[in-house]
């Protein structure tokens, strides 16, 4: 779908002849504001509207490249047992390491996200979508959800398998004070995603990323339900 900027229209300016006065009147000053008012107006009215400024690009590719993230932390969470089976502590550490690499590459994701969906000043502004980003920010950020999830991952990076189970729980599950992966992380991602995803269809188009959630471990299943 292509956007059109509005028009700009620039008064071209004339020397005065002899003929002209160089302080025209005040009625035909308001005539001239009235008539360029009017032709800019009409020229506002013919434009499609735009949902937002951003590049649906960079839209669709942080969803794109912030799910992958969510899979291959994921995917190390769930990878823990078999480390600690195995004794496997310099691969651990290794695969930790890329694991809080990915993690923290989220945040660039989750930025781009933040600037690109339902901001406030543009046209046919969605007070809906800001509401819930603002939630799901706040559980990122405010509830320091995600930055707990960062620390853990850094602690198995340096430690090694002498903290991998009890971090591995903490990631998922939480604990009594912050929330984990499972139950508050990956789902306020997922809202971002659906936003994005809404956006992108109904305003670009774009319908591919309908649907698209964080990818969770399975070892999710090891977490008490939140009541």
């Amino acid at each position: 779908m292509q956007r059109q900027g509005k028009g700009h229209f620039f008064a071209t300016p004339t020397a005065p002849t002899q003929h002209q006065s160089k302080t025209p009147s005040t009625a035909k000053m308001k005539a001239s504001i009235a008539a360029t008012a009017a032709i800019l107006i009409a020229s506002a009215s013919a434009q499609p509207s735009v949902k937002r400024q951003s590049d649906p690009t960079t839209i669709h590719n942080a969803v794109v490249n912030w799910q992958t993230d969510t899979g291959l932390v994921s995917g190390f969470v769930d990878s823990v047992q078999g480390y600690l089976s195995s004794g496997d502590n310099a691969g651990f550490l290794f695969a930790a390491a890329h694991a809080y690499n990915s993690e923290n590459d989220e945040l660039t994701w989750k930025g781009m996200l933040d600037n690109g969906l339902c901001r406030t000043g543009d046209p046919n502004y969605d007070p809906v979508c800001a509401n819930a980003i603002a939630i799901a920010n706040n559980e990122l950020v405010n509830k320091d959800t995600f930055g707990t999830v960062v620390l853990l991952l850094k602690e198995m990076g340096t430690s090694g398998l002498s903290i991998a189970a009890q971090n591995q729980y903490g990631i998922n599950c939480g604990s009594a004070f912050v929330g984990g992966r499972c139950y508050n992380v990956l789902p306020a991602i997922g809202t971002y995603f659906t936003y994005a995803a809404y956006e992108l269809c109904t305003y670009y188009g774009d319908c591919s990323l309908n649907g698209a959630t964080a990818i969770f471990p399975q070892t999710c299943s090891e977490c008490p339900v939140p009541a």
